[in-house]
């Protein structure tokens, strides 16, 4: 019996694809957010200009599985009788949430919206401050310094009125912070509420060792995902 030939490893050089700019800035890295906010980007008419930076909140092998293979994942879309399986290109980088990169990113006026998936524990403001409000606040205070322009903070967690909670999360920090940084934000930046779902669960051994078969690619970051959005 023949043995299969090795799987290829994702790159964008082997399949052609192009690094759109970064322009989203995303904080909570993990599945749902790659089965939807950028599935969703991958899908625009104008995906060409918009890139996202994706930074993780909970451990680094995530992101770093991704950062090796230029941020490229398959996404499986399971429906009732056949797969559809897609490579997605809109994640053009990925870390752990290094706080002087993401302040970098914020501070460039080509930054243009933030998205966050932090689940509802993120955005209480109890004795610990949440890791991603604090970048997102350090990060919004470099914007103010450099002149950035104004800014989008789009919820995508589960919770009701999200918009509202980040806004009251995020000026609670500022405030705290520096009170011309609280202003600031109250002028700036806009903090857009949404109603989100998709079921993403996880892909198992079995699932994963199909999708290289099938594929003939090598993919340490897929996920799969219901058709409905």
């Amino acid at each position: 019996m023949n043995a299969s030939p090795p799987a290829t490893l994702l790159s964008r050089h082997a399949l052609g694809l192009d690094r759109p700019p970064v322009r989203i800035v995303h904080l909570g890295l993990g599945n749902f957010h790659r089965s939807h906010q950028a599935w969703y980007t991958e899908l625009a008419i104008d995906r060409a200009e918009w890139g996202i930076a994706g930074f993780a909140v909970r451990g680094a092998g995530l992101a770093d599985r991704l950062a090796a293979q230029d941020g490229l994942f398959t996404l499986i879309e399971r429906g009732p009788e056949t797969d559809e399986v897609s490579v997605i290109g809109s994640l053009v980088e990925a870390g752990p949430g290094d706080a002087s990169r993401v302040a970098e990113l914020l501070a460039s006026p080509a930054t243009a919206i933030v998205t966050l998936t932090i689940t509802e524990a993120g955005y209480r403001l109890d004795e610990r401050t949440p890791l991603a409000l604090s970048r997102l606040v350090m990060g919004l205070e470099a914007r103010r310094l450099a002149r950035g322009g104004p800014l989008a903070v789009v919820s995508c967690d589960n919770l009701p009125a999200n918009g509202a909670a980040t806004r009251a999360a995020v000026l609670g920090l500022a405030t705290a912070l520096d009170r011309s940084l609280a202003g600031w934000v109250d002028e700036y930046v806009s903090f857009v509420s949404t109603s989100v779902d998709r079921i993403t669960p996880h892909l198992t051994d079995a699932e994963l060792a199909n999708l290289r078969t099938a594929s003939g690619r090598e993919d340490a970051a897929p996920v799969v995902a219901e058709p409905f959005r």
